[in-house]
């Protein structure tokens, strides 16, 4: 972890940050897969490069949500003449797409998709049901963020 502006404006006066510019983080799983996370608010070019590739030994998913309606998938057991990523877009069949657009290969916004996770926290509500996005979960996110940020003073592997 990287801080590379030591001090930033702040009504009009320059202040110390007190936080990271840049952070490369690996982590190990339970069950022996492994995994890096990496952030930067400094590093120019992609803009919401909010992205996740999970590879595997049978193929990968890659997910950029910069391109929020498309994702790839990559079938290692696919045709060697064929082979490489297939785009897969979003279709009216999914739950929330179809009330939005009435064929398949209409993108979905970044507002539409606020407006479907508002909907499933009122859905839940109406319905006394849990939701799986709820301060518990919120509360998950913060162990990682608080152990990554102590690996990174100590040194070590933290378990969460």
């Amino acid at each position: 972890m990287d801080t590379f502006i030591k001090k930033r404006k702040h009504n009009s006066k320059l202040r110390a940050v007190q936080n990271f510019d840049n952070l490369k983080v690996l982590i190990k799983f339970k069950k022996g897969f492994s995994g890096i996370i990496e952030s930067s608010r400094v590093f120019t070019g992609k803009k919401w490069d909010l992205s996740f590739e999970i590879q595997g030994e049978k193929g990968t998913l890659y997910f950029n949500n910069e391109n929020m309606n498309e994702m790839f998938f990559y079938n290692k057991n696919s045709n060697i003449i064929k082979s490489g990523y297939t785009k897969l877009y979003p279709n009216n069949k999914d739950s929330y797409q179809k009330y939005f657009n009435p064929l398949d290969g209409f993108n979905l916004g970044f507002n539409d998709q606020k407006l479907i996770e508002v909907n499933q926290m009122l859905e839940c509500f109406k319905n006394n049901k849990k939701s799986d996005f709820d301060v518990n979960f919120a509360h998950k996110i913060s162990k990682v963020t608080d152990a990554i940020e102590k690996s990174y003073l100590k040194k070590s592997w933290q378990k969460i």
